[in-house]
Protein backbone atom coordinates (compact mmCIF):
# COMPACT_ATOMS: atom_id res chain seq x y z
CA UNK A 1 0.00 0.00 0.00
CA UNK A 2 2.70 2.49 0.99
CA UNK A 3 4.79 1.61 -2.04
CA UNK A 4 1.81 2.28 -4.29
CA UNK A 5 1.15 5.60 -2.57
CA UNK A 6 4.78 6.55 -3.26
CA UNK A 7 4.26 5.75 -6.92
CA UNK A 8 6.43 2.61 -6.97
CA UNK A 9 3.95 0.40 -8.84
CA UNK A 10 6.30 -2.49 -9.60
CA UNK A 11 7.47 -2.84 -5.99
CA UNK A 12 3.86 -2.55 -4.80
CA UNK A 13 2.79 -5.40 -7.11
CA UNK A 14 5.70 -7.55 -5.95
CA UNK A 15 4.85 -7.00 -2.28
CA UNK A 16 1.13 -7.52 -2.93
CA UNK A 17 1.86 -10.89 -4.54
CA UNK A 18 3.83 -12.00 -1.49
CA UNK A 19 1.13 -10.80 0.89
CA UNK A 20 -1.56 -12.46 -1.22
CA UNK A 21 0.20 -15.83 -1.18
CA UNK A 22 0.86 -15.67 2.56
CA UNK A 23 -2.71 -14.67 3.40
CA UNK A 24 -4.09 -17.41 1.14
CA UNK A 25 -1.99 -20.00 2.97
CA UNK A 26 -3.07 -18.71 6.38
CA UNK A 27 -6.69 -18.64 5.29
CA UNK A 28 -6.54 -22.32 4.36
CA UNK A 29 -5.21 -23.12 7.83
CA UNK A 30 -7.53 -20.91 9.87
CA UNK A 31 -10.76 -21.36 7.91
CA UNK A 32 -12.41 -23.31 10.69
CA UNK A 33 -15.28 -22.55 13.10
CA UNK A 34 -14.24 -20.11 15.79
CA UNK A 35 -11.51 -18.42 13.76
CA UNK A 36 -11.99 -14.81 12.68
CA UNK A 37 -10.72 -14.46 9.13
CA UNK A 38 -12.06 -10.98 8.39
CA UNK A 39 -8.72 -9.20 8.14
CA UNK A 40 -7.15 -12.03 6.15
CA UNK A 41 -10.03 -11.90 3.68
CA UNK A 42 -10.02 -8.11 3.45
CA UNK A 43 -6.24 -8.10 2.92
CA UNK A 44 -6.64 -10.57 0.08
CA UNK A 45 -9.01 -8.10 -1.54
CA UNK A 46 -6.52 -5.28 -1.14
CA UNK A 47 -3.65 -7.39 -2.47
CA UNK A 48 -5.71 -8.50 -5.48
CA UNK A 49 -6.54 -4.87 -6.22
CA UNK A 50 -2.89 -3.81 -6.16
CA UNK A 51 -1.91 -6.80 -8.31
CA UNK A 52 -4.31 -5.59 -11.01
CA UNK A 53 -7.19 -8.03 -10.45
CA UNK A 54 -10.18 -5.78 -9.63
CA UNK A 55 -12.84 -8.44 -10.19
CA UNK A 56 -11.10 -10.79 -7.78
CA UNK A 57 -10.75 -7.91 -5.32
CA UNK A 58 -14.53 -7.36 -5.46
CA UNK A 59 -15.07 -11.01 -4.57
CA UNK A 60 -12.73 -10.87 -1.57
CA UNK A 61 -14.11 -7.56 -0.32
CA UNK A 62 -17.69 -8.84 -0.59
CA UNK A 63 -16.75 -11.98 1.31
CA UNK A 64 -15.00 -9.95 4.02
CA UNK A 65 -18.05 -7.73 4.52
CA UNK A 66 -20.26 -10.80 4.93
CA UNK A 67 -17.85 -12.12 7.59
CA UNK A 68 -17.83 -8.77 9.41
CA UNK A 69 -21.55 -8.78 10.14
CA UNK A 70 -22.25 -5.91 12.53
CA UNK A 71 -18.61 -4.88 12.86
CA UNK A 72 -19.24 -1.74 10.85
CA UNK A 73 -16.03 -0.09 12.06
CA UNK A 74 -13.95 -2.83 10.41
CA UNK A 75 -15.86 -2.51 7.15
CA UNK A 76 -15.53 1.28 7.24
CA UNK A 77 -11.77 0.99 7.74
CA UNK A 78 -11.43 -1.42 4.81
CA UNK A 79 -13.62 0.83 2.68
CA UNK A 80 -11.45 3.90 3.35
CA UNK A 81 -8.33 1.95 2.39
CA UNK A 82 -10.00 0.63 -0.75
CA UNK A 83 -11.08 4.17 -1.72
CA UNK A 84 -7.49 5.38 -1.58
CA UNK A 85 -6.24 2.43 -3.61
CA UNK A 86 -8.92 2.83 -6.27
CA UNK A 87 -8.14 6.54 -6.57
CA UNK A 88 -4.40 5.85 -6.85
CA UNK A 89 -4.99 3.16 -9.48
CA UNK A 90 -7.42 5.46 -11.36
CA UNK A 91 -10.20 2.86 -11.35
CA UNK A 92 -13.96 3.35 -11.28
CA UNK A 93 -15.14 3.30 -7.65
CA UNK A 94 -18.69 2.32 -8.65
CA UNK A 95 -17.63 -1.29 -9.19
CA UNK A 96 -16.39 -1.49 -5.58
CA UNK A 97 -18.97 0.62 -3.72
CA UNK A 98 -21.41 -2.28 -3.43
CA UNK A 99 -18.87 -4.33 -1.51
CA UNK A 100 -19.25 -2.11 1.55
CA UNK A 101 -22.97 -1.66 2.42
CA UNK A 102 -22.52 0.49 5.52
CA UNK A 103 -25.68 1.54 7.36
CA UNK A 104 -27.37 4.91 7.22
CA UNK A 105 -27.24 6.47 10.70
CA UNK A 106 -30.66 7.88 11.63
CA UNK A 107 -31.21 9.77 14.90
CA UNK A 108 -34.84 10.10 15.97
CA UNK A 109 -35.98 12.33 18.85
CA UNK A 110 -39.63 12.88 19.64
CA UNK A 111 -39.97 14.81 22.90
CA UNK A 112 -43.64 15.60 22.35
CA UNK A 113 -46.14 16.64 24.97
CA UNK A 114 -48.93 14.07 25.14
CA UNK A 115 -46.94 11.36 23.37
CA UNK A 116 -45.76 9.39 26.37
CA UNK A 117 -45.58 5.65 26.88
CA UNK A 118 -49.21 5.63 28.07
CA UNK A 119 -50.69 8.01 25.49
CA UNK A 120 -54.28 7.26 24.51
CA UNK A 121 -53.43 8.60 21.02
CA UNK A 122 -51.23 5.58 20.34
CA UNK A 123 -53.89 3.29 18.89
CA UNK A 124 -52.75 0.15 17.09
CA UNK A 125 -53.94 1.37 13.66
CA UNK A 126 -52.08 4.64 14.14
CA UNK A 127 -48.88 2.90 15.25
CA UNK A 128 -49.11 0.56 12.25
CA UNK A 129 -49.66 3.46 9.86
CA UNK A 130 -46.72 5.39 11.31
CA UNK A 131 -44.46 2.33 11.04
CA UNK A 132 -45.48 1.90 7.40
CA UNK A 133 -44.74 5.55 6.66
CA UNK A 134 -41.34 5.27 8.34
CA UNK A 135 -40.48 2.13 6.36
CA UNK A 136 -41.32 3.94 3.14
CA UNK A 137 -38.91 6.79 3.93
CA UNK A 138 -35.99 5.04 5.63
CA UNK A 139 -33.23 4.15 3.17
CA UNK A 140 -34.32 1.03 1.30
CA UNK A 141 -31.10 -0.11 -0.37
CA UNK A 142 -28.88 -0.11 2.72
CA UNK A 143 -29.24 -1.04 6.39
CA UNK A 144 -30.20 1.53 9.02
CA UNK A 145 -28.52 2.16 12.37
CA UNK A 146 -31.14 3.93 14.46
CA UNK A 147 -30.50 6.04 17.56
CA UNK A 148 -33.30 7.14 19.90
CA UNK A 149 -34.20 7.71 23.56
CA UNK A 150 -37.13 5.29 23.91
CA UNK A 151 -39.10 7.80 25.97
CA UNK A 152 -42.44 7.72 24.14
CA UNK A 153 -44.44 5.58 21.76
CA UNK A 154 -43.22 7.41 18.64
CA UNK A 155 -39.62 6.58 19.50
CA UNK A 156 -40.64 3.01 20.33
CA UNK A 157 -42.30 2.61 16.92
CA UNK A 158 -39.22 4.07 15.22
CA UNK A 159 -36.86 1.61 16.94
CA UNK A 160 -39.17 -1.34 16.26
CA UNK A 161 -39.40 -0.34 12.60
CA UNK A 162 -35.61 -0.22 12.22
CA UNK A 163 -35.24 -3.65 13.86
CA UNK A 164 -38.01 -5.17 11.75
CA UNK A 165 -36.22 -3.89 8.66
CA UNK A 166 -33.06 -5.79 9.61
CA UNK A 167 -31.22 -2.75 10.98
CA UNK A 168 -29.52 -2.11 14.31
CA UNK A 169 -30.48 0.27 17.09
CA UNK A 170 -28.84 2.12 19.96
CA UNK A 171 -30.77 3.61 22.86
CA UNK A 172 -29.93 6.52 25.12
CA UNK A 173 -31.43 5.28 28.39
CA UNK A 174 -32.42 8.00 30.82
CA UNK A 175 -32.47 7.24 34.55
CA UNK A 176 -31.14 4.28 36.48
CA UNK A 177 -30.32 1.12 34.47
CA UNK A 178 -32.83 -0.99 36.43
CA UNK A 179 -35.68 1.54 36.31
CA UNK A 180 -38.65 1.33 33.94
CA UNK A 181 -38.28 5.00 32.93
CA UNK A 182 -42.02 5.60 33.21
CA UNK A 183 -42.85 2.87 30.70
CA UNK A 184 -45.84 0.81 31.77
CA UNK A 185 -48.13 -1.90 30.46
CA UNK A 186 -47.79 -3.01 26.86
CA UNK A 187 -45.22 -0.33 26.13
CA UNK A 188 -42.98 -1.59 28.95
CA UNK A 189 -42.97 -5.09 27.48
CA UNK A 190 -42.24 -3.83 23.98
CA UNK A 191 -39.55 -1.49 25.29
CA UNK A 192 -37.83 -4.41 27.02
CA UNK A 193 -37.92 -6.40 23.78
CA UNK A 194 -36.25 -3.50 21.96
CA UNK A 195 -33.62 -3.17 24.69
CA UNK A 196 -32.88 -6.87 24.40
CA UNK A 197 -32.06 -6.41 20.70
CA UNK A 198 -30.04 -3.21 21.07
CA UNK A 199 -26.54 -3.18 19.69
CA UNK A 200 -25.70 -0.41 22.17
CA UNK A 201 -27.35 1.01 25.31
CA UNK A 202 -25.96 4.31 26.56
CA UNK A 203 -27.06 5.25 30.10
CA UNK A 204 -27.75 8.92 30.77
CA UNK A 205 -28.08 10.07 34.37
CA UNK A 206 -28.65 13.53 35.77
CA UNK A 207 -25.75 15.96 35.66
CA UNK A 208 -24.19 17.00 38.96
CA UNK A 209 -26.27 19.74 40.58
CA UNK A 210 -29.12 19.27 38.08
CA UNK A 211 -32.62 17.86 38.73
CA UNK A 212 -32.98 14.08 38.82
CA UNK A 213 -34.54 14.03 35.35
CA UNK A 214 -32.06 15.04 32.63
CA UNK A 215 -33.16 18.11 30.68
CA UNK A 216 -34.69 17.32 27.28
CA UNK A 217 -32.34 19.67 25.48
CA UNK A 218 -29.31 18.06 27.10
CA UNK A 219 -30.56 14.54 26.31
CA UNK A 220 -31.20 15.45 22.66
CA UNK A 221 -27.72 16.91 22.31
CA UNK A 222 -26.18 13.75 23.76
CA UNK A 223 -28.30 11.59 21.45
CA UNK A 224 -27.33 13.56 18.35
CA UNK A 225 -23.70 13.50 19.47
CA UNK A 226 -23.76 9.70 19.73
CA UNK A 227 -25.26 9.38 16.26
CA UNK A 228 -22.77 11.86 14.82
CA UNK A 229 -19.80 9.97 16.27
CA UNK A 230 -21.11 6.70 14.83
CA UNK A 231 -21.68 8.32 11.44
CA UNK A 232 -18.17 9.79 11.37
CA UNK A 233 -16.73 6.38 12.14
CA UNK A 234 -18.58 5.07 9.10
CA UNK A 235 -17.57 8.00 6.92
CA UNK A 236 -21.07 9.38 6.50
CA UNK A 237 -23.39 12.08 7.86
CA UNK A 238 -26.30 11.23 10.20
CA UNK A 239 -29.90 11.87 9.28
CA UNK A 240 -31.43 13.68 12.25
CA UNK A 241 -35.19 13.41 12.65
CA UNK A 242 -36.53 15.69 15.35
CA UNK A 243 -39.71 17.41 16.50
CA UNK A 244 -40.41 20.69 18.33
CA UNK A 245 -39.78 21.02 22.06
CA UNK A 246 -42.66 20.31 24.42
CA UNK A 247 -43.43 24.01 24.85
CA UNK A 248 -43.70 24.46 21.08
CA UNK A 249 -45.85 21.37 20.71
CA UNK A 250 -48.25 22.73 23.33
CA UNK A 251 -48.89 25.77 21.11
CA UNK A 252 -49.80 23.60 18.13
CA UNK A 253 -53.50 22.85 17.52
CA UNK A 254 -54.82 19.40 18.40
CA UNK A 255 -54.91 17.07 15.42
CA UNK A 256 -56.90 14.06 14.31
CA UNK A 257 -55.63 10.53 15.01
CA UNK A 258 -54.07 9.83 11.61
CA UNK A 259 -50.38 9.63 10.65
CA UNK A 260 -50.57 13.01 8.94
CA UNK A 261 -52.66 14.41 11.76
CA UNK A 262 -50.42 13.29 14.63
CA UNK A 263 -47.32 14.64 12.92
CA UNK A 264 -49.00 17.41 10.95
CA UNK A 265 -47.83 20.10 13.38
CA UNK A 266 -44.25 18.85 13.14
CA UNK A 267 -42.99 19.87 9.68
CA UNK A 268 -39.37 18.82 10.20
CA UNK A 269 -40.44 15.23 10.77
CA UNK A 270 -42.97 15.40 7.96
CA UNK A 271 -40.33 16.58 5.53
CA UNK A 272 -38.02 13.67 6.42
CA UNK A 273 -40.41 10.82 7.08
CA UNK A 274 -43.45 11.46 4.96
Amino acid sequence: FLALMRGDRSHACEMATRVYEQCARELDVTRMPGHDVYWLTATLGEAALIRGAPREAVQWYTRATAIAGRRYGNVASTRRQACELVAQLKLDWSQFAGCFPLPEVVVFSAAIAGACMTSSEASEPLQSALAQAMRAQLVQDRPVFGFSRLRNWLELVFLETVLQGGGDVAVLWEGEPDSDGGRVGEFAERAQQVLGKCLEIHPLTARAGAPAEPASDYARKVLIGLGTMQARQLGTVPVVLTVPHEERAEQAPRTDATPAGILGARPRVMALLF
